[in-house]
């Protein structure tokens, strides 16, 4: 697919150089990484995402420390005065546990991930549509990438991130998600 790409550009570049040649070639480069992690909606979803993993991670915790208490007792079992169908039972009983333990661990990180995604999808549909009015505005021939483009070198190109990162806080406008400090949450307790 890449070389597909590249194949294209010089294609066009080859066989289009003389029009190019009478004409501004202006580049222009966008980090997209820095952008969507620096715009506030970016900062704010990041903010958001990492307070559900942290709510998944201390659920699937405390039913790990739960099962970790089952498999002591089951341990302690294997002395008592229990039949050893019964001990059987409470061992199925154990792993049946562990095992949805295991495959709701799986959904549940799943479910970040693909919350992640369409999140940060949401995001980057505007960072291009920002890029795209700014590389207007400015007269660029073209606007990469700078991470995903493979770009090494571009002579008189024109960093654009920082005037993305503005223009977009200032069309989408987002209210920060304030993140609790413990002092704050003691100082009020206190009061």
């Amino acid at each position: 697919m890449r070389r597909l790409f590249w194949g294209f550009i010089g294609w066009v570049i080859l066989f289009h150089a003389p029009v190019l040649a009478k004409q501004k070639f202006a580049i222009g480069t966008v980090d997209f990484q820095k952008a969507l992690l620096t715009v506030g909606e970016g900062k704010n979803t990041k903010k958001q995402l990492d307070k559900e993993a942290a709510i998944v991670r201390k659920d699937l915790e405390k039913k790990a420390r739960e099962l970790k208490k089952m498999e002591s007792e089951l341990q302690g079992l294997s002395s008592s005065i229990l039949s050893d169908e019964a001990k059987m039972k409470k061992g199925r009983e154990f792993q049946q546990k562990y095992m949805s333990l295991k495959k709701e661990e799986q959904v549940r990180f799943e479910e970040l991930k693909r919350k992640e995604a369409e999140e940060v999808e949401k995001v980057f549909r505007k960072l291009k549509i920002v890029t795209k009015d700014i590389s207007k505005k400015k007269k660029l021939t073209l606007a990469l990438e700078k991470n995903a483009s493979g770009l090494i070198f571009a002579e008189n190109s024109v960093d654009i991130t920082d005037e993305v990162i503005v223009e977009y806080d200032r069309r989408y406008k987002v209210k920060s998600i304030k993140s609790k400090s413990k002092k704050g949450k003691k100082g009020k307790k206190g009061k």
